[in-house]
């Protein structure tokens, strides 16, 4: 079944793939070249969009992540599973959020409230996926979704400002670690939280 859950978790996993390859791709650069050290990035192999896009899949996760736990434990949770469901159900359903969280919270990665457009497109195309696949099968992924029920109407849009709500939380506590590490470390300059410019240090 094409869980929102399991295609939200792969693309975490994926997100966590790009970081090691960006981290391995400026460890080598720096080690290369020991006399540039002053230097943020290599600008000739195109580091600074791979940033950018790592960025924004980031965005997507964090929020994606927040739902997912939410809207299971509120709606879908419960049953009786094997030991092995347990595992991953746990894995899947209450450390996904942390363990992205936990990303964020040690690092300057930025989260810019304009890219909600993403985070809605994300949403949009999963319910016309989840539309089709119901038009092919006959079966709904999630009960929610189903436009027949009647109460679809507050369901869709219990859906969209879930997202919109937990976009804005995720961006309130981004703020509120820069804040806290302006506050440590005063001496310091933090990324951007709202622009892409090219100078900035992503």
């Amino acid at each position: 079944m094409y869980y929102f859950t399991y295609m939200s978790y792969m693309v975490l996993f994926f997100y966590f793939s790009l970081v090691v390859t960006m981290s391995i791709i400026r460890k080598s650069w720096r080690l290369s070249k020991p006399w540039e050290q002053g230097s943020y990035e290599p600008s000739s192999v195109g580091v600074d969009r791979f940033a950018k896009f790592i960025i924004l899949v980031g965005e997507l996760i964090s929020v994606n992540e927040a739902v997912v736990v939410v809207v299971y434990w509120a709606l879908l949770a419960g049953g009786i599973r094997t030991p092995l469901e347990d595992y991953i159900n746990i894995n899947v359903h209450a450390l996904s959020w942390p363990l992205i969280w936990f990303d964020y919270a040690m690092n300057c990665t930025p989260f810019h409230y304009s890219h909600i457009l993403y985070t809605l497109i994300t949403l949009v195309g999963y319910m016309f996926f989840s539309w089709v696949y119901h038009a092919s099968y006959s079966v709904w992924i999630y009960f929610f979704l189903d436009y027949n029920a009647s109460t679809a109407a507050a369901l869709y849009i219990g859906l969209l400002v879930a997202f919109l709500i937990f976009y804005f939380i995720v961006f309130g506590l981004v703020v509120l670690r820069n804040k806290i590490y302006h506050t440590l470390h005063p001496e310091e300059k933090m990324v951007s939280l709202t622009s892409f410019s090219g100078d900035e240090n992503i």
